[in-house]
């Protein structure tokens, strides 16, 4: 039904006969086809329910009405009640499009048959286009079939991951594109544009949002969009350039304001992000969204009084942000809030906040009290403060939840180096190699223990350990030491410097 329609006289009148009769509980009659029309307006301002009350209210004034039957099967598709819709459409003319469209829908949604789907959507294409169909009839009939590609199997609300068959739609998306562009003149382009970006088809949605755009400069949030896809690709100049076209059209504009300041902050321009965060805030925008401005104001080397001022307010309102206090989250919010306090935490730890961030870590906990990460963090402030005790009751609360026990363990084995409190760290390792397990870890642990020779100053043991570890463990030695030797050296002359220069390396650990 072309939405013009349910604008015209005709339309508003029936409307409101069939809204008047049914507030007043009294009888209806309207021809089959207004009942239709009344339904498909309530479809489209999506009342779902309305919508079958019609289809079932013009049913009773002409049963057996296939135009209505077909309504009403349409609503249980939507709904999702496909077995309901299937027993309805099974029943009904396979000839008329309208029909034929609903099994393919129900080919794809309910058998769940991608390949068959594609086939059937095809041939409905050219029984709803007809021998010569306008350009718009043919892109709609596109958005039609990839909004059911998406919208019928959608994505998982309990892990976020698409169910939809992706492949099957990024056909679809890139047949479009290629046939229709350059994309701009039509409003099914936008169309095409927002169902890639809203599920996940970013790099799809880029690519045919800069077509629209070339044509359509001003449309409305437009480069907004456009900035927040580049920034998802990690296309950071890409994204300010967008950016500060949103910003021409509109400096108001919250969204591409605060988008600015996280681009800003991934190209490396800490400085200049916190103008547009404090922006963003100052407009009313949450403060969730602004985390990189704690690293911001750490990195603008804090020597007065109002910046130190301005991270305290930060970091109590992402404490103490009222949002989270909500008995009802998913795991997955869960778990996305102890990454947050998590990564407030590791800003603060980096910085030698050791107090304050152990704060973070432990509202982390209050999110998700498996996430073992968050255990070692606190267990590496405690191990770095002095307490020993409390690093490793820490740690093996952590370590209970890892699924690499070994990378853990060595995980441990530097934090407790890089606290100075070595001999916990060769009691892990001794535990790693005890005799029960052989020489099983020892690709793991043999780059650790030359670690542990370093910081002790055990040139010989070290020597003996590193050059073992170079040849057994060559990937695991390099990310241990690749921090201390000169940067850009080669691996292969890592053991000759280390022997001339090892007194040099011990002090850089």
């Amino acid at each position: 039904m072309n939405s013009k329609y349910f604008q015209t006289e005709e339309f508003r009148s029936n409307l409101a006969y069939y809204e008047s009769k049914m507030q007043n509980g009294e009888s209806v009659y309207l021809d089959e086809d207004d009942f239709a029309d009344i339904a498909d307006y309530y479809m489209s301002e999506d009342r779902s329910e309305d919508a079958m009350i019609a289809a079932d209210m013009g049913l009773l004034a002409h049963q057996g009405s296939e135009g209505l039957l077909t309504v009403k099967s349409s609503v249980y598709i939507f709904q999702r009640e496909l077995e309901l819709a299937s027993s309805i459409v099974d029943k009904l003319d396979s000839d008329n499009s309208d029909v034929y469209y609903q099994k393919c829908q129900l080919k794809y949604a309910l058998d769940m048959d991608s390949a068959e789907a594609d086939r059937m959507f095809r041939r409905w294409m050219k029984m709803d286009n007809g021998q010569s169909p306008s350009e718009q009839m043919r892109r709609e009939a596109y958005v039609h079939v990839i909004s059911s590609f998406v919208e019928l199997r959608g994505m998982d609300d309990e892990t976020g991951e698409r169910v939809y068959d992706v492949e099957l739609t990024r056909r679809w998306v890139e047949e479009y594109i290629e046939k229709f562009q350059p994309l701009g003149s039509y409003d099914e382009d936008v169309q095409i544009v927002d169902i890639c970006r809203e599920y996940g088809i970013t790099d799809l949605a880029v690519k045919g949002l800069v077509q629209v755009l070339d044509e359509r400069p001003y449309l409305p949030r437009g480069w907004s969009h456009l900035a927040l896809m580049y920034y998802t690709l990690e296309m950071y100049d890409n994204a300010n350039e967008a950016c500060d076209f949103a910003l021409a059209i509109d400096p108001e504009d919250m969204e591409t304001i605060v988008t600015k300041g996280h681009v800003l902050y991934e190209l490396g321009d800490k400085e200049g992000c916190i103008p547009y965060f404090e922006d963003y805030l100052e407009k009313g925008g949450r403060v969730l969204h602004v985390l990189p401005l704690v690293d911001a104001l750490f990195s603008s080397e804090i020597n007065g009084i109002a910046t130190l001022r301005k991270l305290v307010r930060l970091l109590s309102a992402l404490y103490n942000e009222e949002e989270l206090d909500n008995p009802f989250m998913s795991r997955n919010e869960k778990m996305a809030i102890n990454y947050m306090f998590c990564d407030i935490g590791n800003v603060l730890f980096r910085n030698k906040k050791y107090k304050r961030a152990m704060v973070f870590y432990l509202k982390a906990l209050q999110f998700d009290s498996t996430n073992y990460d968050t255990y070692f963090m606190m267990g590496s402030i405690c191990a770095m403060t002095g307490s020993p005790e409390n690093a490793q009751m820490l740690f093996m609360e952590g370590l209970e939840y890892s699924e690499d026990k070994v990378g853990y363990c060595i995980d441990m084995v530097v934090a407790y180096v890089l606290g100075g409190l070595y001999d916990c760290a060769v009691e892990v390792l001794d535990s790693i190699d005890s005799p029960d397990n052989g020489d099983c870890f020892a690709s793991s642990t043999t780059p650790a223990r030359a670690f542990v020779d370093l910081a002790v100053g055990d040139k010989e043991q070290f020597l003996l350990d590193f050059r073992k570890a170079l040849t057994i463990n060559k990937d695991m030695t390099q990310s241990l030491f690749v921090s201390i030797m000169p940067e850009g050296m080669p691996v292969d002359e890592w053991y000759d410097y280390s022997e001339k220069e090892f007194y040099t390396l011990q002090k850089k650990i």
